[in-house]
C-alpha cells in the first residue's frame, strides 16, 4: 500500500487530467469510448482533490488497521463486494476498496457503469503495487445485472455501497435474509451492508450571519461539481428578516457564475454526468417552477435553458413558501443531484429546525451565524451526520470530518472514520451459541413500541446501575450454569457506565485537528426505538449488555419474546427495571409469533437486537425485512456478528454519530489567539 501511495502521487496529475477531460456531443452521439470520460467531467480542482483524497484514504486506513491489530484479535469477514458511484470516480471506490483489503478481505469492485476506465486505472495501480490479482477483481458492468448478481451471491460476506437510496434499500432488503458461510473458520454470520445513500441537505442562515461568507459558502456547497455530491446544499433556510438581502446577493452571483466545459479553467459549474441527466434536470426544473408559482413562490434564477456546451446546466434558484417546503411531495424534499437550490424563509429557529429535519435523509447540514446561542440551538437539534458551522457543507476530509449520515442517508460507519476498518472484521475465536431458538404461538395483543426516555442522562444512569446491581445479585437464578466471565462482563459494563458514560455522552470523540477549525464527533443523539427479539430461553450475555446500554442511552426498548420461557424470563427482568425506576412506556415485553411480528409496523425502529441462533436469526430477519428503508436504515446487533468491541464502541452503536466542523476563521484570519 505504501507503493500504491507512491504510484498515486506520481500519476496523480495524469489521472486528474483524465478525470477533467471533456469532449463534444458529437463524440457521445457516435458512441465513442470517450463517452466514458465525459461522464467523469469535473473541474480540474475537483479532480485533483479526488486523487488527493484517494491517497488520504490509503494512508488513514493503514494507520487504523495497525491500531486494531495492537488492541484486538480480529479476522477478516470474507469476500467484499464494493459497489461504487460515478461522481467521485477515484476517491470513493478507493476508500471502499482499500479499507476492505487492508482489513484482510478479498474484494470484487463493481465500478459505476459511467466510469469504468478510471476504476480500471485504479485497480491496475493496486495490482502494480503488489495486491494479488486473486485478491482484487474489477467487475465492470450494468448495476441491474452485475450488481444484482453480486448481492445475491452466497459467497459474498460484505457489501460496501455508495449510491442512490432506492438501490441501497434494495441491497439491504436482499441480504437481510442471508447468512454467510465462512469456509475457513466454518462459521456462519450475517451478511453486512455498509451503505451511504445521499441526502437533501440544508444550510440555515440566521438574521445575524455575515453575508459575504454566507454567499460564498452557499455557492460552493450548492454548485461545486454541478451539485452532483450527496453532501451538496440544495436547501437554504434563511431568516425572513434578511431573506431579501441574501436572495439579491445570490441572484447576482448566480448570474455571473460561469458554466461550461471542464477544460475551461474559469468554469465553476461543470457538466452533468450524462445527456439523460441534463434532460431530466431541465424537466424537473420546469416542474419545480410550476410548483413554486402555484404555491405562492417564485423562480429567482433559471439558467437551465441556456445554450451551454455538452451536458452543462446553469444554476437554478427557486423561492418556496415555508408551508409547501414541509410537504413530502415538494421538489424541495427530493434529491435532484443538480445545481438547483430552494430558498425557504423562516420566522424563528424552531421553525427552521422543523424544516431542516423534515426530509427523510440525514447526511449533511450547517449554519451560518455570528450568534453562539443560535449556533448552539441549531447544532444540538440538527438530524444530520455531518454538521458544519460557518463554512461550506461539502468537502469532508479523511479523519478530519468523518463522513456519513443516518435516517435514509445510510447505515454507517463513517467513511474516513476510526470505526470503518473495524466494521470490515470480526472477533477471532468467537464462542459458539449454545442456546437454541424456538417459536411458539404468541398472544393476540398488538404490540405498542416503547417510547424513548424523557429522563436526563444522570437519571437514566442511576436507574440502569441500580437495575444492573439487582441482576448481578440474582445472576445465579437468571443465568443458571453460567458464571465467571459472563458475570464479569456485566460488572465491567457497570464500571464503565459509572466512570465513563456521562463523559462520553458530553465530550464524544475528537477528530484530527487542523488549523482554523475545531473537529469532533458527538454521540448524544440516541436511537429512539429498539426492538429486542428474544427467541432463546435465556439471553446471550452480549445481547444483555447491549440491552442495558440501550437503556442508558435512552432508547425505548420493546421486547418480542417468541416463546413462553423467554417471555417469563424477560417479564421478570422488566419487573426489576420498573422497581429500579423505569417507566412501562419505555420498556415492555410481548409474547409474539412470527406472524404478529410481520403484521406490526416497525418502520420507525432504529436498531434490532436479535438474540437467536442461526435458524432463529434468519426467521427473525425474514419477519422484519419489509420494514427496512421505509423510514430508516436500522442497525442490527446479534451475537452471530461476534464484533470486536469495548464498551465505548458499543455505546456508539446506540447513537447516531454527528461529526462537527466549526470554522474558527474570519476572512482568512484565525479567531483564536494561539
Amino acid at each position: 500500500f505504501a507503493e500504491a501511495v507512491n504510484h498515486f502521487k506520481s500519476k496523480g496529475s495524469e489521472c486528474a487530467e483524465d478525470l477533467a477531460e471533456d469532449v463534444s456531443d458529437t463524440d457521445v452521439n457516435q458512441g465513442s469510448c470517450n463517452e466514458l470520460r465525459v461522464s467523469a467531467a469535473i473541474t480540474l480542482a475537483e479532480a485533483l482533490a479526488d486523487v488527493d483524497e484517494a491517497i488520504d484514504f490509503i494512508n488513514f486506513y493503514i494507520r487504523e488497521q495497525r491500531k486494531v491489530e495492537k488492541s484486538s484479535e480480529s479476522v477478516p469477514r470474507g469476500v467484499c463486494a464494493v459497489i461504487a458511484p460515478w461522481n467521485f470516480p477515484l476517491a470513493i471506490p478507493c476508500g471502499m476498496t482499500v479499507s476492505s483489503l487492508i482489513a484482510g478481505n478479498t474484494v470484487i469492485l463493481k465500478s459505476a457503469e459511467q466510469t469504468p476506465i478510471i476504476a480500471s486505472v485504479f485497480i491496475s495501480l493496486l495490482h502494480e503495487s503488489g495486491i494479488p490479482h486473486s485478491a482484487l477483481v474489477h467487475l465492470p458492468g450494468v448495476g441491474e445485472v452485475v450488481g444484482q448478481k453480486l448481492i445475491e451471491d452466497n459467497r459474498v460476506s460484505t457489501i460496501v455501497f455508495t449510491g442512490s437510496k432506492p438501490v441501497g434499500v434494495h441491497i439491504s432488503k436482499t441480504v437481510a435474509r442471508r447468512l454467510y458461510k465462512n469456509k475457513r473458520t466454518n462459521e456462519s454470520y450475517p451478511v453486512k451492508v455498509i451503505s451511504e445513500m445521499g441526502g437533501k441537505n440544508a444550510l440555515v442562515v440566521t438574521n445575524n450571519a455575515e453575508l459575504d461568507e454566507t454567499v460564498a459558502g452557499i455557492l460552493y456547497s450548492a454548485f461545486a461539481h454541478a451539485g452532483q455530491k450527496c453532501s451538496a446544499c440544495s436547501r437554504v433556510l434563511v431568516d425572513n428578516k434578511i431573506k431579501h438581502k441574501l436572495i439579491e446577493r445570490l441572484k447576482e452571483a448566480c448570474g455571473d457564475i460561469k458554466v461550461g466545459k471542464s477544460t475551461d479553467y474559469s468554469v465553476f459549474i461543470n457538466p452533468l454526468v450524462t445527456s439523460d441527466d441534463k434532460k431530466r434536470v431541465i424537466e424537473q426544473v420546469k416542474e419545480a417552477s410550476v410548483e413554486a408559482k402555484e404555491h405562492g413562490g417564485r423562480v429567482i434564477v433559471d439558467r437551465s435553458g441556456e445554450d451551454l456546451p455538452g451536458n452543462a446546466v446553469g444554476p437554478v434558484l427557486i423561492e418556496l413558501p415555508y408551508s409547501r417546503a414541509l410537504d413530502s411531495d415538494s421538489f424541495s424534499q427530493r434529491e435532484l443531484f443538480a445545481p438547483v437550490v430552494h430558498i425557504i424563509g423562516f420566522d424563528n429557529l424552531e421553525s427552521a429546525i422543523k424544516l431542516f429535519n423534515s426530509v427523510p435523509y440525514g447526511l449533511t447540514g450547517g449554519v451560518f451565524s455570528q450568534s453562539q446561542d443560535d449556533i448552539d440551538y441549531c447544532s444540538k437539534r440538527f438530524q444530520a451526520g455531518n454538521i458544519y458551522i460557518n463554512r461550506p457543507i461539502t468537502g469532508a476530509r479523511v479523519a478530519i470530518e468523518p463522513f456519513g449520515g443516518f435516517k435514509l442517508s445510510g447505515t454507517g460507519p463513517k467513511a474516513g472514520g476510526v470505526d470503518y476498518i473495524k466494521a470490515l472484521q470480526r472477533k477471532a475465536n468467537s464462542k459458539k451459541i449454545e442456546s437454541h431458538s424456538f417459536f411458539e404461538k404468541g398472544s393476540t395483543y398488538q404490540p405498542v413500541l416503547s417510547r424513548s426516555s424523557g429522563l436526563n442522562s444522570k437519571g437514566r444512569l442511576q436507574r440502569v446501575i441500580k437495575a444492573l446491581d439487582e441482576v448481578v445479585i440474582n445472576f445465579g437464578p437468571l443465568f443458571p450454569g453460567i458464571f465467571g466471565q459472563e458475570k464479569e462482563k456485566l460488572n465491567g459494563l457497570r464500571k464503565w457506565l459509572e466512570l465513563d458514560f456521562l463523559y462520553s455522552l458530553k465530550e464524544g470523540r475528537t477528530n484530527r485537528e487542523i488549523p482554523g477549525q475545531i473537529n469532533y464527533s458527538l454521540f448524544n443523539l440516541g436511537k429512539k426505538k429498539v426492538v429486542y427479539l428474544a427467541s432463546t430461553d435465556r439471553p446471550h450475555i452480549d445481547c444483555m449488555i447491549a440491552f442495558f446500554m440501550g437503556l442508558a442511552v435512552g432508547s425505548g426498548i420493546t421486547i418480542f419474546a417468541t416463546n413462553q420461557k423467554a417471555y417469563v424470563w424477560w417479564q421478570y427482568l422488566v419487573d426489576i427495571l420498573i422497581k429500579s425506576g423505569f417507566s412501562k412506556r419505555n420498556i415492555d415485553c410481548y409474547l409474539v409469533d412470527l406472524e404478529l411480528i410481520e403484521k406490526t409496523d416497525l418502520s420507525l425502529v432504529d436498531l434490532y437486537i436479535i438474540d437467536a441462533d442461526e435458524e432463529g436469526y434468519l426467521k427473525s430477519m425474514n419477519a422484519i425485512a419489509k420494514n427496512i428503508g421505509q423510514c430508516l436504515m436500522p442497525s442490527v446487533f446479534s451475537p452471530l456478528d461476534s464484533i470486536e468491541y469495548d464498551y465505548f464502541n458499543l455505546f456508539c452503536h446506540f447513537a447516531n454519530e454527528r461529526s462537527f466542523a466549526v470554522n474558527t476563521m474570519r476572512h482568512g484570519a484565525p479567531m483564536e489567539l494561539q
